[in-house]
């Protein structure tokens, strides 16, 4: 949210919190101006997903769904290696999520490719680590 700058327009609002929140459990006026400046951009976009997407000033990288994305990815090419179809435009979908994790800092997916780790594999539910072993960034399961 450091990223996002406060619109200088957004004028005098009331914050309903203030009157039943404890000052310690809710944002400072200078993070509540970030979260409507960001509502001000989506309202005046309309909300349109693919504007929001390119020029939002708010981003921000889930690395469990980015994990879980990615393998399911690398399970389809085995499943289109088996079945005789193109694997091309999926391989290129995975090189650009681990592109996106090597330039977010975090490591990219360590899971080996679908060929050798797919639920046909054997023990491949052995290799599933729990929850908690998991690592901040782009670990996978």
């Amino acid at each position: 949210m450091a990223a996002v700058i406060p619109d200088t327009g957004l004028g005098e609002y009331k914050r309903r919190d203030l009157e039943h929140v404890d000052a310690s459990q809710r944002p400072t006026k200078e993070e509540y101006d970030r979260y409507l400046t960001l509502v001000r951009f989506g309202r005046d976009c309309n909300w349109d997903q693919s504007h929001l997407g390119r020029s939002s000033p708010f981003r921000m990288l889930d690395p469990g769904m980015t994990a879980m994305l990615l393998r399911a990815e690398r399970d389809l090419i085995w499943l289109q290696t088996r079945v005789g179809q193109d694997i091309n435009a999926t391989q290129a979908r995975i090189k650009r999520l681990e592109d996106g994790c090597a330039r977010s800092g975090t490591p990219a997916s360590r899971a080996s490719p679908a060929s050798t780790r797919s639920p046909a594999s054997p023990g491949w539910r052995s290799r599933l680590r729990p929850s908690s072993a998991l690592t901040p960034g782009c670990s996978t399961i």
